[in-house]
């Protein structure tokens, strides 16, 4: 049964959504943008990242400052001081030793670019 203007009695048809639409309504009402939570890394899912091997980062508890971490999964971390490791991967996660002071927990995130990931990091605390 097709539905029928109240006034005229005329039948409502309604069309299929097209590109012009779409961009109007993104224009006049905005894209929702998603959130990211800078505090959780993101799983590593990427089929080129199956060689890097690091701890599981579900293991560390991450605030706006800290990332705390027992002995063995701050051993198993990658040490990059001096650079950022090649082969940019969301979820992938190193260690740098910060002007000779601190460790510092580093991950690639998620970015509003989709073809960039973020750089983020937090003082380590080693736990035991």
């Amino acid at each position: 049964m097709s539905s029928r203007n109240d006034v005229t009695g005329d039948a409502i048809a309604t069309r299929t959504t097209s590109d012009e639409y779409r961009s109007g309504w993104d224009r006049i009402f905005g894209k929702k943008k998603e959130v990211i939570n800078k505090n959780i890394i993101p799983k590593m899912v990427h089929p080129d990242s199956v060689g890097w091997k690091q701890p599981n980062p579900d293991n560390f508890k991450i605030d706006d400052s800290f990332a705390t971490m027992s002995r063995k999964d701050f051993d198993e971390l990658k040490d990059y001081t001096y650079s950022n490791p090649s082969g940019v991967y969301v979820g992938k996660v190193w260690k740098a030793f910060l002007a000779g002071r601190t460790w510092s927990l580093r991950w690639y995130g998620h970015h509003e670019d989709l073809n960039s990931c973020s750089i983020n990091c937090r003082t380590i605390v080693v736990v035991d």
